[in-house]
Order: structure tokens, then sequence, then C-alpha cells
């Protein structure tokens, strides 16, 4: 069963299963620029994953387990440090996880009034 599809950096396809997901991962979006980085252990996300904005800046870090806490949604659980930035490089959300349990706080707000 087909878990992801990704679109390699010459523009093919490749179809990913979950048993074939080990070692150093990296995703693009269309423009080529990279949206998620990181490293699988036997097909869970583990240690330290960056997530980029289409626009290149840094959206999301964070330590993964390598375990799962899902396995009907196939989630690895989050552990260690967590920071979120919006599109313009501000720190949006920053905190820890324990074993997946989240404790953070928003620290930037975005609204319409407050960019």
């Amino acid at each position: 069963e087909v878990i992801k599809k990704y679109r390699d950096q010459d523009g093919s396809w490749t179809n990913y299963y979950k048993r074939d997901r080990d070692g150093k991962w990296t995703s693009y979006y269309e423009n080529g620029q990279i949206k998620k980085e990181g490293i699988y252990k036997d097909g869970w996300k583990d240690g330290i994953w960056i997530e980029w904005h289409d626009n290149g800046q840094k959206k999301v870090e964070c330590r993964h387990k390598g375990t799962m806490i899902d396995p009907e949604l196939e989630r690895s659980v989050h552990n260690g440090k967590f920071t979120m930035w919006t599109q313009d490089g501000k720190i949006k959300k920053q905190g820890n996880y324990i074993d997946g349990i989240k404790d953070w706080e928003n620290v930037y707000i975005e609204s319409n009034n407050n960019p």
C-alpha cells in the first residue's frame, strides 16, 4: 500500500511504502525549494526534523522519538524542543514535547490587525 507519493528533483514521481522509509529524507515543493528534511528509522521519524515555508523561511523544527503513538494514523512521537515560525521569520510557537505531550505556548499570534 502506497503511503506517500513524492516528486523527485528531476520531476519524476516516486511511491514510498512505510517499510521503505529509513535514513535521511528530503521532500520538495514544486518550485524546487526544500519542504521537509529529517531521518527515518525503521519507518518512523527520528531525531530533528525541519520544515520550510515555500519561500525558504524555516517553518518548524522539532524532534521525533522514533516510535509510534498511533498505528492507525502512523504518527511518531514528538520529543524535545519544538519551534514554529511565520512565513516572515517570526517565532509563532515554541516549547517542548515530552513523550508526545506538548508543553508550549503561542509566542506570536497572527491577526488581521497585527501581522
